[in-house]
């Protein structure tokens, strides 16, 4: 009780000193144990620029609370509520922050900067709304891993221990994305199908959109992985920063979010996950693919 009034209390005053730009921000959205961390911190050093951590994980004290926001919500790109509009806007100004999103960062560095890298790595789905309602000097960044990948690092960290096997469709507004495949969605029974439904679900919005790799960089973790220097050489371009010299970034460096800080071959780290399932399980977790006409062997080489 005393922590979270002194929370309150440090909250309240850090964020009256932090005044970022909104326009000035980099927006950069993946999923969760899809490979980010990496690309935000390496940004972050490139660029001396703070990072705020996941501000769309779902929690009692986060700016979206009183909109019962889903764990991956979507919004229309022209959807109009002022109240939501302000809650993103004052994200982008650096106002309402809480002590998750400081997690990796600090308010001395925020109060001396003027932007920060806002890594969402459950906001894909708001990308394409975002991106309409808010302009920025640089792109966006648009990050996918192989959904198997991703679902074998999910299940091997702590926080989805308590996966469901079921899917729990949200109840919030715009559910219609979850409702009109609520009857396939029932017949998932394993967590790994659950949670590759989440990422196709999160994805196929962003990747089926008119704008896509127009008004955001799309990159995957692959590319990144077997040559880190290229993808990040493409996104300065894109950002008219080919003058940055990358001389100094350690381009083997783990992420502080690696499971393991063992360097292994990136042959061996691209196959790794397949030592997390039975091909009975890879085979429901492709047919899950299937469904949402997902195939990710092809968008990994585009």
């Amino acid at each position: 009780m005393i922590r979270n009034t002194q929370k309150q209390i440090e909250r309240i005053y850090f964020n009256w000193r932090i005044n970022l730009i909104p326009e000035k921000n980099i927006l950069f959205f993946g999923d969760p144990r899809g490979g980010t961390t990496w690309m935000g911190e390496t940004l972050s050093e490139l660029f001396k620029l703070p990072i705020l951590w996941e501000p769309m994980l779902v929690r009692k004290d986060s700016r979206f609370a009183k909109f019962n926001f889903a764990s991956r919500q979507y919004l229309d790109e022209n959807y109009e509520n002022e109240q939501i509009n302000n809650s993103f806007l004052n994200l982008l100004k650096g106002k309402g922050i809480d002590h998750w999103e400081i997690k990796h960062t600090n308010t001395k560095e925020l109060r001396k900067s003027k932007a920060a890298i806002i890594k969402f790595t459950r906001g894909s789905m708001l990308l394409p709304y975002i991106t309409k309602q808010f302009s920025f000097e640089k792109k966006p960044i648009y990050m996918i891993r192989n959904p198997f990948a991703v679902v074998a690092s999910q299940l091997k960290h702590p926080g989805w221990k308590n996966a469901d096997s079921h899917f729990e469709i949200p109840t919030g507004i715009y559910n219609e994305v979850y409702d009109i495949h609520a009857e396939f969605l029932k017949t998932l029974q394993t967590k790994e199908e659950v949670l590759t439904a989440e990422w196709a679900l999160s994805n196929k919005v962003v990747l089926n959109h008119s704008r896509h790799n127009k008004d955001w960089i799309f990159i995957t973790y692959e590319q990144t992985l077997i040559n880190p220097k290229q993808t990040l050489i493409k996104i300065l371009a894109e950002w008219n920063c080919s003058n940055l010299k990358l001389d100094k970034l350690d381009f083997n460096r783990k992420s502080r979010t690696s499971l393991s800080k063992k360097i292994t071959p990136v042959n061996v780290q691209l196959e790794h996950w397949k030592s997390s399932f039975t091909s009975l399980q890879i085979q429901k977790m492709q047919d899950v693919l299937n469904y949402f006409e997902i195939d990710y062997n092809y968008l990994s080489n585009k």
